[in-house]
């Protein structure tokens, strides 16, 4: 049987549930797993202070993959082993191509995260109110984005359109497709857009390479297309029972849905009976 030494966990509908919480039943399974010396970690579209406070609860957990793997972070140094920035240009045409549209957009910039002001409040409107709590506790909020680029346009690491209409959606998908950019969906009517080559596939690569481990040693968790990537590249791809048609076709198993402890599972099924399942002694 294969020796697994590695798990990721996507976030929004993996390894936390419909209420953007961790079970006790999961964060149980993956303090146990850190302590017997597995590698456990987060591979989220997010940025750092975004998750800052799930890590909190995990003072263990070693490495983040974060911004849909435009950059992997030693959480124990704050040093990022990599990150990989939008090009300015390729930004300005982004910012050209919906410049018309009616669509929040939510800028990555280091490890912080900014939005617009005459956004606040109005995130239920663009589809995007499951964020809308954390943005609040997270989310620099501006009054003027041509200024904030004026001054940081240089490191934008990944960049978030939610937009009102699915037609406007359409039709600048349609546009990034012929740009330098990679660009997924995570909800409805909602583009991630990062550098070309940029995934969490690709940031699992890089980080163990950095770590000398090899990547079919490796176990991925995600339930959406901007999991897709880490699903086929991973030694094993885990599915939620929540997730896309997508994400299912990609992964090489399925589990529980977010609700029900599905990362839990997949960490006391794959990762070594060493590591107790949930009402053992």
């Amino acid at each position: 049987m294969k020796r697994y030494t590695l798990l990721t966990a996507d976030m929004d509908g993996t390894v936390l549930n419909t209420c953007k919480e961790i079970t006790p039943r999961t964060a149980r399974a993956i303090h146990r797993a850190l302590a017997e010396g597995w590698e456990i970690l987060f591979a989220t579209g997010r940025c750092l202070a975004e998750v800052r406070p799930y890590l909190a609860d995990f003072p263990d957990m070693h490495y983040l993959l974060c911004h849909s793997g435009a950059t992997v972070t030693d959480l124990r140094t704050g040093r990022d082993l990599c990150s990989v920035p939008i090009h300015p240009d390729t930004m300005k045409k982004v910012l050209a191509v919906t410049a018309g549209s009616d669509a929040a957009a939510v800028f990555f910039l280091g490890n912080e995260l900014y939005i617009e002001e005459r956004f606040r409040g109005r995130m239920p409107y663009f589809g995007c109110q499951c964020f809308e709590a954390l943005y609040e506790r997270c989310a620099h909020w501006v009054p003027d984005r041509e200024a904030l680029l004026q001054e940081h346009i240089h490191d934008v690491r990944k960049l978030n359109f939610f937009f009102h209409e699915t037609e406007e959606w359409r039709r600048c998908g349609e546009l990034f497709r012929e740009m330098p950019v990679e660009f997924a969906s995570g909800i409805p009517n909602n583009f991630e857009i990062t550098a070309p080559g940029v995934s969490k596939g690709e940031g699992l690569r890089l980080l163990c390479r950095a770590l000398g481990i090899d990547i079919a040693q490796t176990v991925a968790c995600g339930d959406e297309g901007n999991d897709v990537s880490i699903l086929r590249a991973a030694g094993l791809g885990v599915a939620m029972g929540n997730a896309t048609a997508e994400a299912k076709a990609a992964a090489d198993v399925q589990v529980a849905d977010c609700d029900h402890d599905g990362v839990a599972e997949a960490i006391e099924r794959y990762l070594g009976q060493s590591i107790r399942r949930e009402g053992s002694e």
